[in-house]
């Protein structure tokens, strides 16, 4: 059994780069998802509503390695819960209720969501994005008639999502229509005591980083724990404090990249170019590395929060770096908890 000490990533864990396995046609893939449903939206004149747009295309993202049958069916059921948790963030927004409210809607959504990525096997796995979609979209003021539209661009957006996968098949560009299937393990993971264990120490986690920042006064809570719900994502609890110490050094490099970007003073088309570029090259680097994937996932974030809700630049790069690196540190921290709770109750631990 590893040690807490001995969980500490080194240097060349941080600088390691994992295989190609042609990242290029999915990034594409998700790129054009990405821009078809954002340049439909700044046609008709509602950019605000792109960010809703941006969490319905992350269906895309889901399903990298399977066959097309088999990557459609986990997109859809991806895109389905994310389509929820966009539309119970607007919610959120809507009521302009308590804070305490938010912020145990999204402690909730990252433990539900943390058992649903296990029991139907997502890939990516983890609760990463359904909490950041219900964090992001509680924080965009709206009214309950823009809950209505943000169920529906983000059902379309989907919807898009999954046509382009299934056109890139049957044009003959997508180079995984001969990889594996997908097979959920429904029957046996409900009766998986380690799996509810883990989902709720997820819930922990991200119920800590929101309630800090809250007391401390920060904005966008989220953020915080967005970073929790990171590090408490992966295979082993190496591998997840990895992906915490990742989160960290991606954001505070992603955050000048972000601070060049918001200061040019683009029009909302640029914007939209700028934005599809950073999620191809998000897209063919986060599975590689995943702090060299935040490095453009930083500011793509940042310029959907502008499309929403227009802020000054400088304080709102400042608290995405403040707040990433409190949610991280507090993922980290439950995650070296739990392994020495584990360590004194004799429970094997993947090192």
């Amino acid at each position: 059994m590893t040690g807490v000490a001995g969980l500490a990533p080194s240097v060349s864990d941080l600088v390691r780069m994992g295989p190609h396995n042609g990242a290029h046609r999915p990034a594409l893939r998700v790129g054009l998802a990405f821009l078809v449903p954002n340049v439909f939206l700044l046609a008709i004149g509602r950019p605000e509503l792109s960010i809703y747009a941006t969490f319905g295309v992350f269906a895309s993202v889901y399903g990298r390695g399977l066959e097309r049958d088999s990557r459609l069916h986990m997109q859809t059921t991806a895109g389905v819960w994310f389509a929820l948790m966009v539309t119970l963030g607007a919610m959120l927004s809507a009521m302009h209720g308590s804070e305490w409210i938010t912020i145990a809607a999204i402690a909730g959504c990252a433990f539900g969501s943390s058992v649903l990525a296990s029991v139907l096997n997502w890939n990516p796995g983890g609760a990463l994005f359904p909490v950041f979609a219900i964090g992001a979209c509680s924080a965009v003021p709206t009214d309950w008639p823009g809950v209505g539209e943000a169920f529906l661009v983000a059902t379309g957006a989907m919807i898009v999502a999954l046509l382009v996968g299934l056109i890139g098949n049957l044009v003959g560009i997508d180079p995984y229509a001969h990889y594996g299937r997908w097979n959920p393990p429904l029957a046996t993971a409900w009766a998986d005591r380690t799996l509810w264990r883990d989902a709720v120490w997820v819930g922990v986690a991200v119920a800590i980083a929101g309630v800090v920042p809250y007391v401390l006064g920060w904005s966008h809570i989220y953020w915080a724990m967005v970073a929790a719900t990171a590090a408490c994502t992966g295979p082993n609890p190496s591998a997840r404090i990895l992906r915490g110490v990742h989160r960290i050094v991606g954001t505070l490099i992603g955050a000048v990249v972000a601070l060049g970007v918001l200061h040019w003073g683009l029009s909302s088309w640029e914007i939209v170019i700028v934005a599809c570029l950073l999620q191809v090259a998000a897209e063919l680097f986060v599975g590689r590395n995943y702090a060299l994937g935040l490095v453009f996932v930083t500011p793509l974030a940042l310029m959907m929060v502008q499309m929403a809700h227009p802020v000054a630049a400088t304080p709102l790069v400042r608290d995405r770096v403040i707040e990433t690196i409190v949610g991280a540190a507090i993922g980290i921290a439950v995650m070296m908890i739990v392994h020495r709770l584990d360590r004194r109750a004799d429970v094997p631990v993947a090192a």
